[in-house]
């Protein structure tokens, strides 16, 4: 058990896609030699703490584009001299986009998560990414009842997120989907991903029915549990070693959790109106 939880927490810590580094000897060939193609590069130091804080962010971008016309590659900053002159590069990280001529379009100084480059290179390219398909499933008060309250004889986890939170913010390279994937095609003990995103107004109700105000939280419903078996809630050091203790049958700070049964989700809404704004923006 103790090997599945190691295998499992690297799976996690580790990017999928694999970055094409390139240098001062092939820079124009790899990054200017496919006709009809972009190039988003991403320069960097070794032991740069910003460009350690971007990689987890950049590297899902290599999957997304993957079949497009645009690629994505590195370049260390500092051994690479030749370019870092060409370039007049004087900090690191730095992002820049190139056309297929070799004409630096501009760099990238928005913020550094997955989804904000995204929309940088939509903006700037018109070229789109291609999402995997998710293993996790979204949740909403519509199809709870099938997708969680009647999975009774199968472990469900079901985590509230906010998609603004570091390690959130990408739903098709989190930790939480990846495990999930592992899950489903490795381990194959029919556990269930699933998850609520709490800045969609529609979810409103099970905010209030799971009395749920930080993110990430958890809950976890056990196989072969009764209808009215109560869940387990984690609501903090949610990560993937915790979502592994407790599939594992071990505690992780988990404890049980009461949920509002005796109210419809339309009487949640009205109840907690007032309080939407702050249950959903506080962390911003």
């Amino acid at each position: 058990m103790r090997s599945l939880l190691h295998g499992l927490l690297f799976l996690c810590g580790v990017a999928l896609a694999s970055l094409v580094e390139v240098d001062d000897s092939n820079f124009e060939n790899l990054v200017f030699g496919q006709p009809g193609k972009y190039s988003f590069v991403y320069f960097y130091a070794p032991g740069c703490k910003h460009c350690q804080e971007l990689e987890p962010h950049f590297e899902p971008l290599v999957d997304l584009y993957e079949g497009t016309s645009l690629q994505i590659f590195k370049i260390n900053g500092r051994t690479n001299k030749r370019i870092r002159d060409k370039y007049k590069l004087f900090g690191y990280p730095t992002l820049k986009l190139f056309s297929a001529q070799g004409d630096d379009i501009g760099a990238y100084t928005g913020i550094r998560t997955t989804s904000k480059m995204i929309e940088y290179l939509e903006d700037a390219t018109g070229i789109h990414p291609i999402y995997p398909p998710r293993t996790v499933v979204d949740v909403s008060p519509e199809n709870i009842d099938q997708e969680v309250f009647e999975k009774l004889q199968n472990d469900v986890m079901l985590v509230f997120y906010a998609p603004w939170v570091e390690r959130w913010e990408n739903a098709h390279n989190s930790f939480y989907e990846r495990l999930a994937q592992y899950y489903k095609n490795e381990v194959k003990d029919g556990t269930l991903f699933r998850a609520v995103d709490v800045s969609k107004a529609e979810n409103n109700a099970l905010l209030a029915q799971f009395k749920v105000a930080k993110y990430p939280t958890l809950f976890y419903f056990p196989k072969n549990r009764q209808d009215n078996d109560k869940p387990f809630r984690l609501d903090h050091d949610v990560g993937p070693e915790e979502i592994v203790e407790m599939l594992m049958g071990s505690d992780a700070g988990q404890r049980e959790f009461s949920l509002v049964s005796s109210l419809d989700f339309t009487e949640v809404e009205e109840e907690t109106k007032d309080a939407d704004v702050d249950v959903q923006y506080r962390d911003l």
